[in-house]
């Protein structure tokens, strides 16, 4: 009664797809796909979802929005879809890195081998919410198509890795079973009110 319920604000939007054959969702495809983060790894957890849980706090600085990378951004991803080069996008905005990577692995229970290198905290890496991250997934023959198509709109990225089996690997610290991620992820909500 004091204050607006936590996380404010909430925006929608309505689009309209022209092509229903060009439609993406954030799962994974098929293994052997391409992993890639169109963007940069993030550096700091400032008001995101980790230090909220971790710390029972909002606090730090939230991260800056760079209008002219957000525009780069929308202009890659629409005419990566638009030319059928990636299979899948699924945005960073809600838990950082790790969380939308398990997130696109669920729908087909496809797993991911994730080694990248990081130069700072590894879990302001994984769980950092910066604005203007994507994850996106391609076959490999498409590899050269969605590289040539960011370098040519200057649009930065970084190659994650590949979809996998049945685990989420990233570097040698994390390791688990995607159905046991999932069962996890999809309880969450009736364990918190049980608790």
């Amino acid at each position: 009664p004091e204050s607006a319920v936590y996380p404010t604000p909430v925006i929608g939007m309505v689009g309209l797809l022209e092509d229903r054959k060009k439609m993406l969702t954030s799962a994974f495809q098929q293994e052997g796909g391409l992993i890639y983060l169109l963007g940069r790894l993030p550096e700091n957890i400032g008001g995101s979802e980790y230090l909220y849980l971790k710390e029972k706090i909002v606090a730090g600085q939230a991260p800056q929005a760079d209008l002219e990378k957000a525009k780069i951004l929308i202009q890659t991803l629409t005419q990566l879809a638009e030319k059928q080069i990636i299979q899948s996008a699924h945005d960073c905005a809600e838990g950082g890195l790790a969380v939308a990577i398990a997130e696109s692995c669920f729908p087909k229970k496809l797993g991911a081998k994730l080694t990248f290198d990081i130069h700072c905290r590894e879990d302001f890496v994984l769980f950092g919410e910066a604005h203007n991250n994507v994850i996106v997934s391609c076959s490999p023959n498409q590899e050269q198509d969605l590289v040539a198509l960011c370098q040519k709109t200057n649009q930065a990225y970084i190659k994650l890795g590949k979809v996998t089996g049945s685990q989420l690997q990233i570097n040698a610290n994390i390791d688990v079973s995607i159905t046991a991620l999932a069962e996890d992820y999809e309880t969450a909500l009736e364990k918190a009110l049980h608790n």
